[in-house]
């Protein structure tokens, strides 16, 4: 089995009143993925960035854009979801689970799975890795930004916010992490 270490970046509706509410209540969609696969030692095999075109939200909010540095010509030169997450699916194999940092990624990936008419029943087991990092480092329940947890485990984070940075930062993390309570838990 892999581990694909997966990060995602969404546009978001410029107000509520632009909210997509059909087929799917659209909090975020999709304007780039970024994954780390791993071995089954945790080794890191491959990695995958890709940008995609936004079909609903074409024009950059501009917190996200501010937060991303990602701008309205990145993701009109990104491909459509379609063909990304066909690329995508087909890098991440057959036997594999997800690591995201935080349950958002994955929510969101669900949210657009339908919004495309793809099955769900293609996700694989999830993990959240800022949980584990959490019960191991901080002790508690709160959440954890990304950056400070690569920080508080001695490591130096990659730029924030884009999505294969993230990746790579989450694979810094989990190298700190007991690998035993990972395997239990996806188990």
């Amino acid at each position: 089995m892999n581990y694909i270490v997966l990060d995602l970046e969404w546009n978001q509706a410029k107000s509520k009143k632009q909210l997509v509410r059909k087929p799917v209540i659209l909090h975020g969609e999709i304007i780039q993925i970024g994954a780390v696969k791993l071995d089954p030692d945790f080794q890191t095999v491959d990695t995958f960035r890709s940008m995609v075109a936004p079909v609903h939200y074409t024009t950059m909010q501009k917190y996200v854009e501010r937060l991303t540095g990602i701008s309205n010509e990145d993701i009109a030169a990104g491909k459509p979801f379609e063909e990304v997450f066909r690329r995508f699916q087909q890098w991440c194999g057959e036997d594999f689970s997800f690591l995201t940092w935080g349950k958002e990624d994955e929510r969101i990936l669900r949210t657009n799975l339908r919004l495309y008419g793809y099955p769900e029943a293609w996700m694989p087991k999830t993990l959240d890795v800022e949980r584990i990092f959490n019960a191991q480092f901080v002790r508690a329940k709160n959440q954890t930004a990304l950056s400070k947890a690569v920080e508080q485990v001695g490591e130096t984070p990659l730029t924030a916010h884009d999505a294969l940075h993230d990746a790579i930062n989450t694979v810094l993390v989990l190298n700190h992490l007991e690998k035993q309570e990972i395997l239990r838990v996806l188990r």
